[in-house]
């Protein structure tokens, strides 16, 4: 990405675990999970939403839970705390930004009025 004149970056921060987030990861809902979603942008404009969620035991103090994180991600930091995936389901779906995803994406939401 930095080859691109892209800087990858992060927002990270512990959260209590949503209910389908907290059943996938075999814990209880509410408990503590880093969550953290990336953007990669050339002048400070977010380009994409992603949000992971890592138990809080795995990744407190580790460089999961720095805004670089290092080459290889998350999946290489797991791995280095030896936790390595064995296998990963990655589910991709599309939808219409909500007002607030669409104002931090610097994008048109229809429900947001425009002035010209």
């Amino acid at each position: 990405m930095r080859r691109l004149g892209l800087e990858p970056s992060v927002e990270l921060g512990q959260v209590r675990a949503p209910a389908e987030a907290a059943a996938r990861l075999g814990l209880e809902e509410g408990d503590p999970v880093s969550s953290g979603g990336g953007a990669c942008t050339p002048t400070a404009k977010p380009m994409q939403l992603a949000t992971s969620y890592v138990p809080w035991a795995l990744a407190e103090g580790t460089q999961m839970v720095q805004t670089d994180t290092g080459p290889g991600g998350i999946y290489s930091r797991l791995a280095d705390v030896g936790h390595r995936p064995v296998r990963f389901v990655e589910e991709v779906a599309t939808r219409m930004a909500s007002v607030d995803e669409a104002r931090f994406l610097d994008s048109p939401h229809p429900s947001r009025s425009s002035t010209s």
